[in-house]
């Protein structure tokens, strides 16, 4: 009888044994995460940040990339006709993916026409979609190949073909030089520049599309008790 209250008593030393190391575990990947996260932001607090309001940096009504209850909105400037925008393309893309429940994207026009002389007419084509779907349908293939007349002439006919409303190329244009004026007023003038909008109406300076990911990958779990829906109400 005594031997089995032994084995039982030893039992549950080992159980509250075994539960300590779990939760000195997690607690342990807290505290890491936690300073990563730190560390991160630091890091791109040490880039700069813009006195310049979030709906400003988007624009009006913008196509917007993934989910749009996202904390955090990665803002691109780009040329169509830049080679460095066209091989950070499919990055942006597999950031995205990587970070679906906590990043989406706009991508603002900024055609460097002194030297790209096919970058404007690229920007107002994409800006003549009607819609999100079409919109990013025309991004997609316009960064797929070099700019040329060829490329061009297809997307238009694939825009054309959807039998969908597309803007005028007047307002096309209007919307591609709203985004000029935007990034004057930021003082970008080079493609592609990134801006990262943070909870708390905050536009961060970003200078590569590796600080997005850190940041990103080093971010805490979402709190205990706290719901989804108030997780990402800001």
């Amino acid at each position: 009888m005594q031997d089995s209250e032994t084995a039982r008593l030893g039992r549950g030393d080992c159980a509250i044994v075994v539960l300590f190391v779990m939760l000195t575990g997690v607690f342990a990947g807290m505290a890491v995460r936690q300073y990563g996260w730190a560390r991160e932001t630091r890091r791109l607090a040490a880039v700069g940040r813009y006195n310049a309001c979030p709906a400003e940096v988007m624009g009006n009504e913008p196509h917007i990339r993934g989910w749009a209850g996202a904390q955090f909105t990665l803002v691109e400037f780009g040329d169509y006709q830049c080679g460095p925008c066209r091989a950070a393309a499919p990055k942006v893309r597999a950031l995205l993916r990587r970070h679906e429940r906590d990043l989406s994207f706009v991508f603002r026009d900024l055609p460097l026409t002194s030297i790209h002389p096919l970058a404007m007419n690229a920007a107002v084509l994409a800006n003549r979609a009607g819609n999100a779907v079409d919109y990013w349908a025309t991004h997609d293939l316009l960064y797929s190949d070099g700019i040329d007349g060829a490329l061009l002439r297809r997307a238009e006919a694939n825009l054309e073909k959807t039998g969908r409303p597309a803007l005028p190329e007047s307002g096309a244009t209007d919307r591609v030089s709203q985004s000029i004026r935007a990034a004057r007023s930021l003082g970008i003038g080079g493609t592609p520049a990134y801006v990262l909008l943070c909870p708390g109406s905050i536009v961060r300076r970003v200078g590569a599309l590796e600080d997005v990911e850190n940041l990103l990958a080093a971010r805490p779990a979402p709190r205990l008790g706290v719901g989804q829906d108030e997780e990402n109400a800001h």
